[in-house]
């Protein structure tokens, strides 16, 4: 059963319909704008390290992602370890 949870957890908000998961692209913008704004409240950070120092890997969900950038998680602040 936790295999299969997990999984359907992963399809949550995938289209399928194609044939071939597709995630929203209408999330970009607003992840794009997340890590615009923290950039330029950070100009110091490097990317690697804005995303490194919060553990975001490929794998990372995009909603962990914004929580981060958002400051609305607690996740290790770049900040700390340049």
């Amino acid at each position: 059963m936790g295999d299969a949870k997990r999984w359907d957890d992963w399809l949550d908000g995938i289209d399928m319909s194609g044939g071939r998961p597709v995630r929203d692209p209408n999330r970009v913008p607003e992840l794009l704008e997340a890590l615009r704004s923290y950039w330029t409240a950070h100009p110091d950070l490097r990317l690697g390290q804005i995303l490194g120092n919060y553990n975001i890997t490929c794998n990372t969900e995009d909603s962990v992602l914004l929580e981060a950038l958002r400051g609305e998680s607690e996740v290790e602040d770049p900040r700390i370890h340049p």
